[in-house]
């Protein structure tokens, strides 16, 4: 792991403790760099949300497959991993799957834009943090069907993921 992307992480650590995330145990699957969790009642939401985030670390970002296949992963995982009553009526699940890249290829912002996955109940954020321009990634869209989660998501995302 890159100096860089060491430095990211501490900072990750200190951001998220700081808006309620816990550390989560680790799939032995998915290898990753950082899993938090976090349960906060929210009242955009009515109810109570189970937010799990899952950090990978990467030197080059190149393949939006790869990004396609971690979000998934990770997905199903939280699914797994939820608690027994996430996903009804008053509780919901919310999972930022977030790829640190030492860079990035243009292709993964075109990818990312396109990926905005309907579940019930639950909720995808994907973002890419390229750590050689300083920037975070992430769908640049406002979906009709997510309008008013959507910008909570995006806004929460940036304060969280943005490097600093």
């Amino acid at each position: 792991m890159s100096p860089s992307a060491s430095q990211y992480l501490a900072d990750l650590d200190a951001r998220l403790a700081s808006s309620g995330f816990e550390p989560f145990g680790d799939s032995p699957v998915l290898s990753l760099d950082r899993a938090y969790r976090r349960k906060k009642f929210e009242l955009i939401q009515v109810g109570m949300v189970t937010t799990f985030c899952g950090v990978k670390c990467v030197d080059h970002l190149s393949d939006p497959r790869f990004v396609e296949t971690y979000n998934k992963s990770l997905f199903d995982h939280a699914l797994r991993n939820k608690g027994f009553f996430a996903r009804n009526a008053f509780q919901s699940l919310l999972v930022y799957e977030v790829i640190v890249a030492g860079s990035t290829a243009p292709e993964i912002q075109r990818f990312l834009n396109s990926y905005w996955p309907k579940h019930w109940m639950a909720f995808e954020f994907s973002v890419v943090v390229d750590l050689s321009s300083n920037r975070m990634l992430s769908y640049s869209g406002t979906p009709l069907w997510g309008l008013a989660y959507h910008m909570s998501f995006s806004k929460e995302a940036a304060s969280l993921f943005s490097p600093r």
